[in-house]
C-alpha cells in the first residue's frame, strides 16, 4: 500500500519545499534591499512589485486549468521549464 502512495508522497513533499523555498525569498529579497539601500519604502516597493506576476498569473493559470486541462499545462510547464534552463546546459 505505501508503494502505491510513494509518488505522492514525494510530490506533496517536493510542493512543500517549493512553497517553503518561494516564501523565503519573499521575505529574504526586500531585507535584503533594507540592508544595502537602508530604504523602507524601496525595500517595500521590492516587495510590492514582486507580488505583481502572482496576482495577475493566478486567474490566467486558473482559466487555462479549466478549459486546456491539467495534464496538458503540466507539460507545457514543464517544456518551457526546460527552455528556460537549456542555456545553462549548454553552458556547463
Amino acid at each position: 500500500m505505501l508503494k502505491k502512495k510513494t509518488p505522492l508522497i514525494l510530490h506533496q513533499v517536493s510542493n512543500f519545499a517549493s512553497g517553503l523555498g518561494n516564501s523565503i525569498l519573499m521575505i529574504t529579497i526586500p531585507w535584503l534591499i533594507l540592508q544595502e539601500t537602508r530604504s523602507p519604502a524601496f525595500a517595500g516597493l521590492v516587495a510590492a512589485i514582486s507580488a505583481i506576476p502572482g496576482l495577475i498569473i493566478s486567474p490566467i493559470g486558473g482559466w487555462l486549468v479549466d478549459h486546456v486541462g491539467r495534464r496538458a499545462l503540466a507539460y507545457a510547464q514543464i517544456y518551457f521549464h526546460r527552455l528556460q534552463f537549456s542555456p545553462f546546459q549548454l553552458w556547463l
